[in-house]
């Protein structure tokens, strides 16, 4: 999924917009009652990087045409999804129901859901960085757990109201396992410019070109850290941060505390 999604991106990208496309990409995998509910969530910045090393705006109210990408994201995941079986994945599967399941998904019109988010950026921000780094299940969303049973507080979107859920402890265990990655794979992806190996010299060409001034964290620590004018007493090393003076007298109030501790134990 991850990998069609950027492909359908990245190729319209430079089909439609003539330039490269960035993408931050957060994969979902729970609902609220923790059923596989496989999605994501991406973030795309109005505008690409040329050839030349120009930014462009996407001056219009959308990025993209919705029903194109739609379909191109849905041949893109099915065409995977059949090279995949071929290559011996989906073993389990019957041949013959997993192409009867796929020619299904072919003849149903995919959405793919896409909005202008600059309005709602940091609200937008915090939703995601709450799945960033977050399990399927909250402590605060168990409410009692009599035997054999546990009762789970969720939220019905559809019906706009709260439920409650009771499961036996061995289906909550593999509701909750249903959700635990594979070692080793990103639940965060980035793509295009905003990939590490080119992120930090794109945002810089893109700032520059709004008319923006890079601010590096890094570099304003080391400022912070020189202007203090501390340095080693010892090599003459600069800069160090000086956390305080400790002298002899206090040292001393100190080792009698420690050896008084360590008599009355």
């Amino acid at each position: 999924m991850l990998k069609s999604c950027w492909k359908t991106l990245h190729v319209m990208g430079q089909r439609k917009l003539h330039g490269q496309l960035g993408m931050t990409a957060v994969l979902h995998k729970w609902g609220q009652k923790l059923t596989r509910h496989v999605h994501l969530h991406c973030l795309i910045p109005a505008g690409v990087i040329t050839s030349s090393q120009s930014w462009i705006d996407r001056n219009k109210g959308y990025l993209l045409p919705v029903k194109a990408l739609s379909k191109r994201f849905r041949g893109l995941l099915v065409s995977a999804l059949r090279e995949t079986k071929v290559n011996g994945g989906f073993s389990s599967i019957c041949t013959d129901d997993f192409d009867r399941v796929l020619r299904q998904l072919m003849n149903k019109p995919w959405c793919v859901y896409s909005k202008a988010a600059i309005q709602y950026r940091e609200t937008l921000v915090n939703y995601l960085a709450r799945y960033s780094h977050r399990i399927g299940l909250s402590n605060h969303r168990l409410l009692e757990s009599p035997p054999n049973r546990v009762t789970l507080a969720y939220h019905d979107y559809r019906a706009a109201r709260n439920g409650k859920l009771h499961l036996t402890p061995e289906e909550l265990v593999r509701r909750f396992l249903l959700h635990v990655l594979p070692k080793g794979f990103m639940r965060i992806r980035l793509y295009g410019f905003l990939s590490n190996a080119i992120k930090r010299r794109c945002l810089l060409l893109i700032r520059e070109q709004l008319g923006q001034e890079l601010k590096v964290e890094s570099d304003q620590v080391e400022q912070v850290v020189s202007s203090s004018h501390a340095h080693c007493p010892s090599c003459g090393h600069e800069p160090v941060t000086c956390l305080g003076e400790y002298s002899s007298e206090s040292m001393t109030l100190h080792n009698e505390a420690s050896l008084a501790l360590l008599n009355s134990s």
